[in-house]
């Protein structure tokens, strides 16, 4: 059996109601919330099933448009009339499935790719009007990329799109069979949409350029067809179905009508009159609305598969609604029986046993003023009332004869406490200190009062303790080495003494064996009150000066001593002491106070004398000198009796009297005053700077001024020293850029406050480096300070010229015209100024040198600026004087600094782009005598947000930063590996790949390790890798060239100069170049045919590569006319776009079938 011997009768009959109410309750709830979660994912489905359908219609408008687009634009004549409506209605629909497929993913909690949806959406939107332009236009007006631009930003739309549907009808499936047939149907229909539209495209070139389809092409197309035919059969297939609504079996067989008898079979015949060369059955636009009209047919199979999708979703939401509302009334007809069983047995049962109980505690506590009900019930509720009322009557007659006794006690206590108080005061009264007072105290409490024993400790702070001091009534010892700790981590700490103490109140125990609870912490102060005999105690604390100083303890034998009057009497006990002690205390330190005093007045004379500092004394009401030390006699130049009686205007030692005026105001007002400077003058007339404390004193009934002056004339002079290095230019004494910095921003503040117009002037010397380093820097510096001379001559007083450093200066010209043209003239004025005066000869050493400047014009004022920006803008301003042709000025423009901003922004995007691998090489044919013989190997730098980047915007940039390094070992790493793929490959093996190397790149030292060390890494054959050099490498250092080239060639590696003829060509140096191949630049050959100079240039590269025996490439080449025009000076190697354009590796590999053709 279980035996719960603590719960009550009326605990155990709740619980039980309670335990079953819980019990149906749980039962009901866990069904409702699992009809919850039902309902909350099947509106979860029909919300993602109608998202997924606004999607769709979105896609598919976006495609419709894209499609006759795209025709137009390959097209020689502008858009039709027809194919521009469909293109309208596809835009309206496009736009109206993104709103309301915006609207729906508002709602989801979490929507993956919305915001690179609204990013595709703006930058289809942005293109748009460039497109609908473009397609009413004839074929010679429009932007040949534009049809790229197009089909690259709706794809990335459309990629876009199916970034967000593809994982919502992924959630949707398995949640219901036919919800996952209607997925099936709408995403074959799609597929052969897509196939279709792939095909119609390849057909609409063909049809546009009038050629025929090549073997690779026709493979494609079929494949396109067939995957068409494939996906339509399953289309079919499911509209076969005996389930299958009536609305998608009428849209299959609408679209597989024109399908099948229409679309496919004009296709087919287009394709097979291309291939005869022989007149289609349709043209181009014919295509186009067979082609559109197939198109919208199986649109519409997609769109009915997506309405009964969201129809069955809905349904679905609709019957887990029903089952959750069917659940709630289950659950609330269980709360209410349950509630229904409490109530009744609450009240029959538990509530009365509760009264009685409460009736039964309360007596028990002798409180005999509680009210008895009338009896309810003949049960055993009813005797047990009858039975209270009994008691309760009992115990008032009890109460009352203890009451009598206990008022007898108390008069008894309260008496003796009186005398106990009254001499504890006499003692007080006739005590002279603490030693004479405690004893007494002590004795009192015992003798007069009901004590049976009490002491006296006083806390010691240093060792954190309570020591007995004195005690009286101890027979047993107790007192014997009591000593009291008061840190908490002693376990004896928890005694009352230190209790009261450390929480600076009296403490009561009125029964020690039933207040004091026993513990480790009080186990041995319990055992010893025992032992003595105590049964009460009471602990109160004494203070001096308002803080806890001890304790005084008392103890008595019998138990609730301590009540009401006896704690009132000894709490006023305590305060009469701790008042004795406030004396005892003032008292001892009175008379310390005099013997401080004695030895201050001492020390005061000596300091006074001996201080090497400047002190007087003066009389505060007219100045008067009454005394001076020999420190003031030493500093100030006068003797005792020049200043003794005199006032401080007498002797004009002070150098500014308003500053001793100030002084005397801080002195009455504050009564002391530190660290306050001025100037005195000295007895011979000389200045010093001193440091001045001060203080007000009493000196014979006399307000006087006590002062010490410290001579610190030294330190100013440092000081000065200091702030001079600090914001003035050592060479030429000018402001260094840290004054500049606050007179610009002073300037900025009035400036833009007062409306005026100021201009900051960058000055830089030009070729003021090749002077420093060809005469020497000591010529350099009297250069810079004859410039500072000069620029400070040709500017006003309230101008600023200062140095930045180096030869860099900047002019700072306040307070122009508030017109902008008046105060551009008035700038522009002043640098022709100061460009005339820098120009002219200058004297140094006994030598004329010469020189001249440019200058950066920023004008400023009229709005708020940083001076930072400023700087900088002027010096932008200065570069472009500088490429101007130095010795003049340029005025600062926006677009310069939005030229600035570009260029950062593109810096920064590189670095990150080299880390984080966005490039990658395409590669482009080389073809000799109709073969493919190599390619070359052309970085992309596939930026995030702009797209492929064309080498000719970062290639630059990335020379200028030093990029270039690691960015062409990556091409060269990654072409090496790219040849030993090929190298396994039978169609491949005999291509030589060529790869440019930038001239920084070939001039590292380690050039021919890092390369010899990557072809070893890859295992790529040297023979097969072709390095192009530029012309520009040639300039500088041309032996090392020549012999990193033979180290290279020696093993295997080939050498092509690429961009023969367009820079520095020396046929000495030609001639010692271990070089293989000459690259005609295609500068020559895009005019060969028009320009009689560049085909000279062409036939003399030719000529010149088979008088060196080095084979001629031409780049560049894209018209059968050029080819044939180099062909018959004798150059057979070519690239460029009449062969193919640069491709990403798989593309090309594609294409090297129809290369070998």
């Amino acid at each position: 059996m279980f035996h719960f011997p603590d719960i009550t009768i009326r605990a155990t009959l709740v619980s039980v109601i309670g335990a079953l109410g819980l019990l149906v309750t749980g039962l009901s709830a866990n069904a409702l919330l699992n009809a919850y979660d039902e309902a909350a994912n099947a509106r979860r489905i029909a919300t993602s099933t109608v998202i997924s359908k606004q999607l769709f219609r979105s896609l598919t408008g976006l495609r419709n448009e894209r499609g006759p687009k795209i025709f137009a634009l390959l097209g020689d004549e502008p858009i039709g009339r027809d194919a521009d409506a469909i293109a309208a209605a596809a835009r309206a629909e496009y736009e109206a499935g993104y709103a309301e497929a915006l609207k729906g993913l508002g709602s989801l909690e979490r929507a993956p790719g919305l915001e690179r949806l609204k990013a595709a959406h703006q930058a289809v939107g942005t293109l748009q009007s460039q497109v609908d332009a473009a397609v009413h236009q004839a074929k010679s007006a429009r932007d040949p990329t534009l049809v790229q631009t197009w089909s690259q930003v709706t794809q990335s739309m459309l990629d876009a799109n199916l970034a967000i549907s593809d994982p919502l009808e992924a959630a949707i499936k398995l949640t219901d069979p036919l919800i996952d047939h209607y997925l099936e149907v709408k995403h074959a229909a799609w597929t052969a949409r897509l196939n279709l539209g792939l095909a119609a495209l390849k057909g609409q070139e063909l049809v546009s350029a009038g050629q025929a389809m090549t073997d690779a092409e026709a493979v494609v197309w079929h494949q396109n067809m067939g995957r068409a035919d494939g996906a339509w059969r399953q289309v079919t297939e499911a509209a076969a179905r005996d389930d299958a609504p009536r609305a998608l079996v009428e849209a299959v067989e609408k679209a597989g009508t024109s399908f099948t008898e229409h679309y496919a079979d004009d296709m087919k015949a287009l394709i097979d009159a291309l291939a005869a060369r022989r007149p289609a059955r349709v043209d181009a636009e014919g295509l186009r609305k067979i082609y559109n009209e197939n198109n919208a047919a199986v649109a519409a199979v997609s769109i009915v598969a997506l309405d009964q999708m969201v129809s069955r979703a809905g349904e679905h939401a609709t019957r887990a609604n029903r089952i959750l509302v069917a659940d709630g009334a289950v659950l609330l007809a269980a709360l209410a029986l349950s509630v229904g069983g409490f109530l009744v047995v609450t009240r029959r049962v538990s509530r009365p046993i509760q009264t009685l109980t409460g009736l039964i505690t309360r007596l028990a506590r002798q409180d005999f003023t509680v009210e008895i009900p009338p009896k309810t019930y003949g049960d055993e509720v009813g005797q047990m009332q009858e039975a209270l009322l009994v008691l309760r009557e009992n115990g008032k007659i009890h109460r009352e004869s203890v009451r009598v006794r206990a008022a007898e006690a108390k008069s008894r206590r309260l008496a003796n406490l009186y005398a106990a108080l009254s001499q504890c005061n006499q003692a007080i009264v006739h005590s002279a200190n603490e030693a004479d007072l405690f004893p007494k105290i002590c004795r009192c409490v015992v003798e007069y009062g009901f004590a049976k024993m009490a002491w006296i400790g006083l806390l010691d702070k240093d060792r954190k303790r309570v020591d007995p001091i004195v005690s009286y009534g101890d027979t047993t010892g107790y007192m014997d080495g009591l000593t009291v700790p008061l840190d908490l981590a002693e376990p004896l700490s928890r005694a009352p003494s230190a209790t009261s103490i450390r929480d600076n109140q009296a403490i009561w125990y009125q029964d020690l064996v039933r207040d004091f609870m026993v513990g480790p912490a009080t186990q041995s102060w319990h055992e010893r009150a025992k032992n003595a005999g105590f049964h009460g105690l009471a602990s109160l604390p004494l203070h001096r000066n308002g803080i806890p100083a001890g304790c005084l303890v008392i103890y008595s034998d019998t138990t609730d001593a301590f009540d009401e009057g006896a704690r009132e009497l000894l709490i006023e006990m305590a305060v009469d002491i701790s008042f004795a002690l406030d004396n005892f205390a003032r008292e001892t330190e009175r008379r310390q106070s005099v013997t401080a005093l004695q030895a201050s007045e001492t020390r005061y004379r000596l300091v006074f004398q001996t201080s090497l500092d400047a002190i007087a004394i003066n009389r505060m009401s007219d100045g008067t000198y009454v005394d001076v030390n020999d420190g003031f006699v030493n500093i100030m130049g006068f003797d005792h009796d020049d200043v003794i009686g005199r006032k401080p205007p007498d002797i004009s030692i002070w150098v500014n009297p308003e500053d001793r005026r100030n002084l005397i105001e801080t002195l009455r007002q504050a009564l002391f005053c530190q660290n306050v400077e001025a100037q005195f003058r000295k007895k011979n007339g000389e200045l010093l700077w001193g440091l001045i404390s001060a203080s007000l004193i009493e000196l014979d009934d006399e307000l006087c001024i006590l002062s010490v002056t410290r001579d610190i004339s030294d330190i100013k002079k440092a000081e000065e020293e200091i702030k001079t290095l600090a914001f003035y230019d050592p060479l030429t004494h000018l402001p260094n850029r840290r004054l500049l910095t606050d007179r610009l921003g002073h300037a900025l503040a009035v400036a833009a406050r007062n409306k005026r117009t100021c201009a900051l002037l960058f000055v830089d010397l030009d070729n003021f480096k090749t002077l420093n380093d060809s005469s020497g820097h000591a010529i350099g510096d009297l250069m810079l300070q004859e410039v500072a001379t000069r620029l400070m001559g040709n500017v006003r007083e309230s101008d600023t010229v200062a140095r930045l450093g180096g030869d860099e200066f900047i002019v700072l010209i306040e307070d122009l015209s508030e017109n902008l043209e008046e105060s551009a003239t008035q700038a522009e004025d002043i640098g022709k100024k100061i460009l005339d005066a820098i120009a002219q000869p200058y004297l140094l050493s006994g030598r004329e040198y010469r020189s001249t400047t440019s200058i950066g014009v920023i004008l400023f004022g009229k709005r708020y600026e940083n001076s930072d920006d400023l700087l900088t803008q002027a010096d932008i301003a200065m570069y472009q004087a500088k490429v101007a042709g130095r010795n003049t000025l340029r005025f600062f423009s926006p677009d310069l600094q939005a030229a600035i901003n570009t260029r950062v922004a593109m810096e920064d995007d590189l670095h990150r782009a080299v880390g984080k691998a966005q490039f990658s090489l395409h590669y482009q044919p080389q073809v000799e005598h109709g073969h493919l013989v190599g390619a070359e190997a052309l970085i992309r730098w596939n930026h995030p947000e702009r797209g492929v980047v064309a080498p000719g915007q970062f290639i630059p940039l990335a020379e200028e930063t030093g990029l270039i390094l690691p960015l062409g070992q990556w091409v060269l790493e990654t072409a090496c590996r790219q040849i030993a793929t090929w190298d396994t490959r039978k169609d491949t093996a005999h291509i030589v790949l060529a790869v440019n190397v930038s001239a920084l790149q070939f001039r590292q030292p380690n050039f021919i390790e890092q390369t010899l060390s990557t072809l070893e890494k890859t295992g790529a054959n040297p023979q097969k890798l072709k390095l192009e050099l530029t012309e520009s490498l040639l300039v500088d250092n041309i032996e090392d060239v020549i012999a990193k080239m033979t180290a290279l060639r020696s093993r295997g590696v080939r050498f092509s100069l690429d961009d023969f003829g367009t820079g520095y060509s020396s046929l000495s140096y030609l001639k010692r170049l271990p070089l293989d191949q000459l690259k005609i630049d295609r500068s020559f050959v895009k005019d060969v045919l028009t320009d009689a100079n560049d085909a000279a240039i062409a036939k003399t590269i030719v000529a010149l590569g088979q008088t060196m025996g080095l084979s001629v490439i031409a780049e560049g080449v894209e018209t059968e006319a050029q080819r044939g025009f180099l062909s018959g000076l004798g150059c057979h190697a070519y690239q460029g776009f009449l062969f193919g354009r640069p491709l990403p590796l798989e593309e090309f590999q594609m294409s090297l079938q129809s290369l070998a053709n």
